[in-house]
């Protein structure tokens, strides 16, 4: 019975500390990422193009709030990560406190 108890406590806990970890979750800033990619030159069709779509449209719905899907929002996230050179994404509401310079890079687009 005191055993039951215990892995009770435990599962509890370990609840406990996956619900703050969650409420402190903040998603990645895709809008933020489409302008810098638009400011370092790149069109709406051509990051549809790098990141497998086959129109601009989705990036267009992008840039107006919509979330693309895990695996487009991943290979834009690697897009832009190697057109900054930045390592650390920008994070929703967090365009205040997180600040970058934009560097561009040499690449054909």
């Amino acid at each position: 019975m005191q055993g039951e108890k215990d892995r009770f406590a435990r599962a509890r806990e370990r609840a406990a500390k996956t619900l703050v970890a969650r409420r402190n979750y903040k998603s990645p800033d895709f809008h933020r990422m489409l302008l810098d990619l638009r400011n370092l030159g790149w069109s709406c069709q051509c990051i549809a193009h790098v990141v497998g779509m086959k129109s601009q449209g989705a990036v267009s719905k992008w840039l107006d709030g919509a979330s693309p899907r895990y695996e487009n929002g991943f290979f834009l996230i690697a897009l832009w990560q190697e057109q900054t050179g930045l390592e650390r994404i920008p994070l929703k509401g967090e365009h205040l406190t997180y600040r970058y310079e934009l560097k561009k890079t040499t690449t054909d687009h």
